[in-house]
């Protein structure tokens, strides 16, 4: 990876080399910003799955422990200040008989 640096004196424009501490810099960064949007996707399918379970309770059906488990999952990634950038989302199970 190179970095554009303006020499403003002379008008030189130069690419540099970036060190290893630059790219490992750049590569966390863009991990965290991965990690913050998987967050905010799972905060919005934990908000959608609330109308689930309010079906669940309204037509007296049992929350089934598929959702409860996928309701978990996605709370554990909301509350996980720093994760694995490459994880993707629980996979949201059937809607429950009934409901």
């Amino acid at each position: 990876m190179k970095r554009t640096e303006l020499n403003v004196i002379t008008g030189e424009i130069a690419e540099v080399k970036l060190s290893a501490e630059e790219i490992a810099a750049i590569e966390e960064a863009a991990a965290g910003a991965t990690w913050i949007n998987l967050q905010s996707q799972a905060n919005t399918a934990l908000l959608a799955s609330d109308t689930t379970i309010l079906r669940c309770y309204e037509n007296a059906v049992a929350v089934p422990e598929e959702w409860a488990n996928y309701r978990r999952a996605l709370r554990e990634i909301i509350s996980t200040s720093i994760g694995d950038p490459a994880q993707t989302l629980p996979i949201r199970p059937a809607y429950p008989a009934g409901t």
